[in-house]
């Protein structure tokens, strides 16, 4: 039992070697976890502003979308409801009464040209905010990237600093290590020396055998011990590796953000050029209308003009006849009985003329109403 116990204490004893490899390898990693939190820190900072970007962008998206669709209505309802007036206006013959709904419609109309204009204006001021914002990413992004790179050049100097310092501390510890190894040893022999004199001499060689075994194991250690520094330095080296790969993948990802900004901004661009395209037409038509409506006017005005004259002619001529008629019963009446046939059928004689003039009117209205519905149809073509 007692050597058994000497053992365990033996195996659970560490050297200064041990203790030594072991700090080193708790510093080492407290370093490489600091810098990985650095590392990880940006990331999860742009990750979190990406994500609000993208949300905020959604929510603006949205509003804007429904904006320009109740805009799109509402013009909808306006140009049905000016395009409808249309119809009204072309049937009624009163110049006031065309004159004053002309007013109308255009007022209408440039208050549906000043409502395309709010909504131009305002996705003009939702470019800018847009490009103020990519601005400001970009220039986060930016920031970022710099931070980033310093903390990892930063963090490689001091990486390297550590590995130095601590194989310095390493083969500090060897030597002493190996110095109070060999102090022991020398104690030992010395003891040993003192006690045994007359043994040593006879067992002479012997020692000289196991001081040559000791030496080998000394090597044999050193040689381990190297081995396990050169691989730890190695592991150390590819994890430096690992960082620098992850440094491109995050500029890689900043690149391709910065070039999805672009994207949405060119987007954006063309929208624009489409609404001032869409505006361009919409003037052209409203233009082309009122030329229409100028011409028919004009083309109405004439044309009353001419029915007022025609019909101020045979108003005269009408009043003329029935004064004549008037003339002839009062004549009639301080003329004797004789008269009475001759009379009545000058009467009858101007009465049909008078029905024949009338039917000459009526004949004159349904030739020229005809051309004027004619006329219409084509300035509605």
């Amino acid at each position: 039992m007692p050597d058994g116990e000497e053992v365990e204490e033996k195996v659970v004893e560490k050297t200064l070697l041990q203790q030594q490899l072991e700090r080193s390898a708790e510093a080492l990693e407290k370093l490489i976890l600091e810098g990985t939190e650095q590392v990880t820190n940006i990331r999860v900072a742009n990750d979190s502003r990406e994500v609000d970007r993208r949300e905020e962008e959604g929510i603006g998206r949205e509003k804007i979308i429904a904006q320009l669709e109740e805009e799109a209505n509402l013009a909808t309802e306006m140009f049905n409801e000016i395009s409808n007036k249309w119809n009204s206006i072309l049937k009624d013959n009163d110049p006031l009464l065309i004159h004053e709904d002309m007013n109308q419609q255009k007022e209408k109309c440039e208050e549906l040209i000043k409502q395309k204009d709010g909504i131009i204006a305002m996705l003009r001021e939702e470019i800018r905010e847009a490009e103020r914002k990519f601005t400001n990413d970009q220039y986060k992004q930016n920031e970022d990237i710099r931070t980033l790179a310093k903390r990892i050049e930063k963090h490689i100097v001091l990486m390297r600093k550590a590995y130095h310092r601590e194989r310095v501390f390493i083969e500090n510890v060897i030597m002493e290590e190996r110095k109070l190894l060999i102090e022991a040893n020398e104690k030992k022999w010395e003891e040993l020396y003192r006690k045994r004199d007359h043994e040593e001499r006879m067992q002479c060689e012997k020692k000289f055998e196991q001081q040559e075994d000791f030496m080998q194991e000394m090597q044999k250690l050193r040689i381990e011990h190297e081995e396990k520094h050169r691989e730890s330095k190695i592991k150390l080296e590819n994890e430096v590796e690992e960082l620098q790969r992850e440094f491109e993948r995050i500029k890689t990802m900043a690149i391709m953000n910065s070039e999805k900004l672009d994207y949405n901004y060119q987007i954006l661009k063309k929208r624009e050029d489409e609404n001032l395209i869409i505006n361009s037409q919409q003037k052209r038509r409203i233009n082309k209308l009122q030329d229409v409506i100028n011409y028919n006017y004009q083309i109405l005005k004439k044309r009353e003009d001419e029915n007022l004259i025609i019909n101020s002619q045979q108003k005269r001529r009408i009043n003329k006849l029935q004064d004549v008629i008037n003339g002839l019963r009062n004549g009639l009446r301080k003329k004797n009985q004789a008269y009475d046939e001759w009379t009545k059928s000058e009467i009858e004689r101007l009465t049909k003329e008078v029905k024949k003039m009338q039917k000459c009117v009526v004949e004159i209205e349904r030739r020229i109403k005809p051309t004027m519905n004619g006329r219409k149809a084509k300035s509605r073509g």
